[in-house]
């Protein structure tokens, strides 16, 4: 064998020995072949492993300001080379926040480990891109129609969210900002055309196509990512004011003979585009509780006023709109209640401020311009706030769940909630009236207010006689204010159905997309409920949190008289507080619980009202007489007396036509006409 592989028999050899020769000769070079073969696509491979580990290398180290700028300028070219589209691609995906710094602003920390490179990039890359190089990326991304190109255009737009962020730092001591966005995008969300009350151009200056765009880039990004504030509320501004627009281009009917400037910013392609806008740019703007918050109250969260910024101009014309998902609404509130289960006391405080400011916001009934909000409310384009938005109606509910004793008028000294002042009587009918509007709705409040009138029995036997009193009366007053709010409902639709555009049943049905998710009935914080005594009053309805699951607690059918006074439910609580043992109680209100008898608890008595209506007043009496024979009749006393305060001095009538116009107009007082 020679040394290029070839097989030679020797000169002397017979056929058969050179045939075999051949033979050799042929395996071996195939196999000569098959190796070279091998050593050929193994090299190739290599080749294009070390490229792509190349372009690759980018990785942190190779982030820079000089690279940021070539990226940029790259974006703006005429033609992008699909290799350096996905560089441009890749390097941002690098350039994000991971999944902690997500969490920590989340949970209102701030961002300042991102590498120095990283900082420069962005920074350089936003700058020389632009607004149009930024847009023509997003474009291109998406026109892969690839996973690597829909997670690309979501890192473009992780990168525009987390150079607005105010809690992101960028540079030495340099943070994030809204600034920090080119001019031109930011003009396009901050100019407010129209004749809306905070629009704030005359002119038209962007397409309806342009705020679609600019909704679709920031909606591409990860759910995680937030808003810097000042971006948020912008964002949150112009979605109200296209609302809006929305809603003159959905009127507009162009005159004949042509066109005419009306049908060039008025048609169903400009009304196509304002919605996509809306949805897009408040499922962005609602990630980011201090942005809603902000539009609630107002400051922002460093008390700095928002300029020319009246709160009841942005969140009217969203809380009335037909929205296509509803959750970039609802979200908006979310926080409200979470926020009092924190251990942080400033988002504690933000939580509580939020409640009032939500309060204040939809009963209003005489606003700085002129407009009665909650008139507004009750009268959109499908009726009511609740037949309109019944998931609306459904989370204004869950907001209110750890301020029930704030709704009933209980003094913030007494209540808890230091950032609550006092709310009026004709706040908390007019914010649980809007509730009321959505049958649901109404039961989730109903469900509240029973279960806090419970908590505050059982709280109260560990009160003074002045503070056992002031329970009594704050639960008069809420259910007293609950059944005022299902007769102004009542009233409102019987007397003003008729100036409602009325809605298809099946248009309604559709619409009716309850909310999701379960957040637990939060006791007040002035509340101490021992760990015995929570479940023996709500039993096996506790999250394992310890807190109250309302989507299992019993709806009552109806609310009538039977829920009045000192309740059973009541009684029940004050009973389990005094300590009165099992014996004691009537035998109607104990279970057989396989392992011997048990108290019932308040999900359970809750349907004897609507079970055994008749039996009620006699249950109550005997349990009461228990109490008493037990050494509780002292705590009794003052309950009942604060409870029965509330309903010989309470006008609950709202029911006809006059008196529902006095609640809607704030001329209507829940103490009977002859004692204000």
């Amino acid at each position: 064998m020679t040394e290029d592989w070839q097989v030679l028999p020797a000169q002397a050899a017979d056929e058969s020995t050179a045939n075999a020769a051949a033979t050799i000769q042929a395996r071996l070079r195939s196999i000569v072949d098959e190796i070279d073969s091998v050593d050929r696509r193994a090299a190739s491979a290599i080749l294009e492993i070390a490229s792509q580990l190349r372009d690759d290398a980018p990785e942190s180290s190779a982030l820079s300001g000089q690279r940021g700028n070539e990226a940029g300028q790259a974006s703006l070219a005429d033609d992008i080379e699909p290799a350096e589209l996905a560089k441009i691609g890749r390097e941002l995906t690098l350039a994000g926040l991971t999944p902690d710094q997500l969490r920590i602003l989340a949970d209102g920390g701030t961002i300042t480990d991102l590498p120095t490179g990283t900082q420069d990039y962005l920074r350089s890359f936003v700058a020389t891109a632009g607004s149009d190089g930024i847009m023509r990326l997003h474009k291109e991304f998406a026109a892969l129609g690839t996973p690597e190109g829909n997670a690309h255009a979501t890192a473009l737009a992780d990168a525009v969210l987390a150079i607005s962020h105010e809690r992101v730092a960028i540079g030495d001591n340099h943070f994030g900002s809204y600034d920090e966005l080119p001019q031109e995008m930011r003009d396009t969300i901050s100019t407010r055309y129209g004749s809306g009350p905070d629009s704030n151009s005359d002119a038209r200056f962007f397409s309806s196509q342009s705020f679609a765009d600019i909704g679709s880039l920031l909606a591409s990004s990860s759910p995680e990512s937030l808003p810097g504030e000042q971006l948020g509320v912008e964002l949150g501004r112009q979605a109200a004011n296209l609302e809006l627009l929305a809603r003159d281009a959905a009127e507009y009917r162009p005159s004949h003979g042509g066109m005419n400037v009306g049908s060039l910013t008025k048609s169903p392609y400009d009304q196509h585009h304002y919605n996509s806008a809306i949805e897009d740019m408040m499922s962005v703007a609602t990630r980011n509780p201090d942005v809603s918050a902000a539009l609630l109250s107002g400051t922002t969260h460093d008390g700095a006023q928002i300029s020319g910024y009246e709160p009841h101009n942005t969140l009217i014309p969203l809380m009335t709109r037909e929205w296509d998902n509803t959750e970039n609404i609802t979200s908006m509130f979310e926080w409200i209640a979470t926020d009092a289960q924190s251990d942080d006391p400033d988002q504690r405080a933000r939580g509580q401020q939020g409640f009032r400011d939500l309060v204040d916001v939809t009963t209003n009934h005489e606003t700085s311009t002129g407009t009665n909000s909650f008139h507004d409310l009750m009268h959109t384009s499908g009726g009511t706030l609740g037949q309109l938005n019944p998931a609306l109606a459904q989370q204004l509910a869950v907001a209110s769940v750890p301020y029930m004793n704030a709704l009933g008028g209980m003094h913030n000294s007494l209540s808890g909630f230091d950032d609550i002042s006092n709310i009026s009587p004709g706040d908390s009918v007019r914010f649980m009236t809007l509730i009321a509007g959505d049958p649901e709705a109404a039961h989730m409040l109903h469900s509240h207010i029973e279960i806090q009138r419970s908590i505050n029995a059982y709280d109260a036997v560990s009160q003074d006689y002045s503070g056992a009193m002031i329970a009594g009366e704050t639960n008069g007053k809420l259910q007293l204010f609950f059944e005022s709010a299902l007769e102004a409902d009542r009233s409102h639709r019987e007397n003003f159905a008729h100036e409602v555009g009325q809605l298809e049943s099946e248009k309604s049905e559709a619409r009716r997309d309850f909310i999701r998710g379960t957040i637990g009935l939060i006791p007040h914080p002035a509340v101490g409920i021992g760990a015995e005594a929570f479940p023996l009053m709500f039993g096996d309805f506790t999250t394992p949190d310890g807190l109250v699951n309302y989507d299992t607690f019993p709806r009552a059918v109806e609310f009538n008289e039977t829920h009045r006074g000192l309740t059973l439910s009541q009684l029940h609580a004050i009973a389990i507080a005094e300590g009165v043992p099992l014996e004691r109680y009537p035998a109607d209100l104990t279970v057989d619980s396989g392992e011997g008898s048990r108290l019932m608890t308040v999900q359970e008595i809750e349907p004897l009202y609507r079970e055994r209506s008749g039996e009620v007043r006699f249950l109550s009496a005997e349990l009461e007489q228990a109490i008493r024979d037990h050494g509780g009749g002292a705590s009794l006393d003052p309950i009942r007396k604060g409870s029965e305060w509330a309903a010989n001095h309470a006008d609950g009538n709202v029911g006809n036509r006059d008196d529902y116009t006095r609640l809607s107009d704030g001329a209507w007082n829940w103490r009977k006409p002859d004692e204000n």
